[in-house]
């Protein structure tokens, strides 16, 4: 697999992954749920959502990006991909 080939798929792959966290976002966040019985119900699911949304931000943010030369490390890789 050659380097352009390579990160072209690498790309599409993320492009995939992204557009699904997207697409499950949208659909969550939609009215699908049932009307809620008490008032107190609709401050739980208030706060269910805040805590998804607030989740997945700390998640992304929390994400490795790779090497970071400003830190003077790098970070370690499994014994397969040593070599790489």
């Amino acid at each position: 697999m050659t380097e352009s080939t390579r990160s072209l798929s690498v790309f599409f792959l993320v492009a995939f992954f992204g557009l699904l966290a997207v697409v499950a976002f949208v659909f969550f966040m939609l009215g699908w749920r049932p009307p809620v019985a008490t008032s107190e119900g609709a401050g739980i699911d208030g706060v269910i959502s805040y805590l998804l949304v607030v989740t997945g931000i700390i998640m992304l943010a929390s994400t490795p990006r790779g090497d970071d030369p400003a830190s003077g490390t790098t970070p370690r890789r499994p014994a397969w991909q040593a070599g790489s």
